[in-house]
C-alpha cells in the first residue's frame, strides 16, 4: 500500500523528530520505542491515507461497518531483540 519510497522517508523524518528533542508521544504504555504519529505533524497526512486507501477498501472488506474508519490513532512501533522486556 505505500512505497519503499514513502516508507524510507517516513522512518527518516520520524529519526529527526526523535533527535529533535521535542516531545514524543508513546503510543500506549507497554512501548517505549514508538511514536504517535500525529502528535509530530503526520495527522493530515494519515488522515488523506485513511480517507483515499483504507476507509474505501473497509468498506469493502466490512460492507456493514467499514464504512465507520473516520479516526484513527496512527503510530509507529519498533521491536528489537532485547528491549520492552517485560518481567
Amino acid at each position: 500500500m505505500l512505497s519503499e519510497g514513502f516508507c524510507t522517508e517516513l522512518l527518516s523524518e520520524l529519526a529527526r523528530y526523535e533527535a529533535s528533542g521535542l516531545p514524543v508521544a508513546r503510543p500506549n504504555s507497554m512501548n517505549n520505542y514508538g511514536v504517535v504519529l500525529n502528535a509530530c505533524g503526520f495527522e493530515p497526512v494519515m488522515d488523506a491515507l485513511q480517507r483515499q486507501c483504507v476507509a474505501p477498501l473497509a468498506s469493502l472488506l466490512f460492507p456493514h461497518q467499514g464504512g465507520d474508519a473516520d479516526h484513527h490513532h496512527t503510530f509507529m512501533v519498533q521491536y528489537r531483540h532485547g528491549e520492552d522486556l517485560r518481567p
